[in-house]
């Protein structure tokens, strides 16, 4: 299922290469999982210690994921929160394991998770090395709203665009129905900060792959080429 992102941190693909580290460590192929198993539980192993980006404070003796403002934040990390604090209600969760669905690393069916092949693959391998290029670029180019998203700039026929001028989530149809004599709007669209929120997301995939760069995003006009036909 190709799920609508509309978080910001599953953004940072060696954050979702930590959570993999991290998921592969508990779970082989074909081992079910559900959302709280992954989540940050002090009382475990946890994604903390399977994550090499943590800042330190020496102060209080402590490491702690650089995305959180709070040393002393018990939710631990951004991906996931944690099982004893988590005032998204496991909203952050749920979309980073979406992400890592869409991408091919993880099977998401209702409750159930587990790893793919491919997912277990992206986890063992080096985060800085070619082979990783390799894999987060099929990954992204097999997700489908990222393709659409290649497609909208292509068709801006330039190679430098705003963010502005690409629009996505789910369109304002503004249908209709009538119902015990009133009308009432079916599908209201994506709000406005969503949109935004998976633009984001996106943009640091592409970047991550090397299908962008920034100078206000300019596009690489081989790389849509080679991932998107006429």
């Amino acid at each position: 299922m190709a799920y609508l992102i509309n978080r910001n941190p599953p953004g940072r693909i060696e954050c979702l290469h930590n959570l993999c580290k991290f998921i592969s460590s508990k779970y082989n192929i074909g081992e079910q999982f559900n959302m709280k198993d992954i989540k940050y539980n002090p009382e475990e192993d946890n994604i903390l210690n399977h994550c090499n980006l943590l800042n330190s404070n020496s102060l209080l003796n402590i490491k702690y994921c650089p995305y959180k403002d709070n040393p002393l934040n018990t939710s631990g990390c951004s991906l996931t929160n944690g099982v004893n604090d988590d005032t998204t209600k496991s909203k952050e969760i749920s979309n980073t394991v979406n992400a890592l669905d869409s991408l091919g690393f993880l099977y998401r069916r209702k409750r159930n998770i587990e790893i793919t092949h491919q997912g277990l693959l992206f986890a063992k391998t080096e985060y800085n090395s070619v082979d990783m290029l390799q894999i987060i670029r099929k990954a992204v180019s097999g997700y489908g709203m990222f393709i659409g998203f290649l497609a909208q700039i292509k068709l801006l026929g330039k190679t430098s665009f705003d963010t502005n001028e690409i629009t996505l989530g789910y369109p304002n149809s503004n249908e209709k129905i009538l119902y015990e004599g009133n009308s009432i709007i079916i599908s209201g669209g994506s709000e406005s900060d969503s949109n935004t929120r998976t633009k984001s997301c996106l943009l640091a995939w592409g970047i991550s792959c090397g299908f962008l760069f920034q100078k206000i995003w300019i596009m690489i006009v081989m790389m849509l080429t080679l991932y998107i036909k006429k």
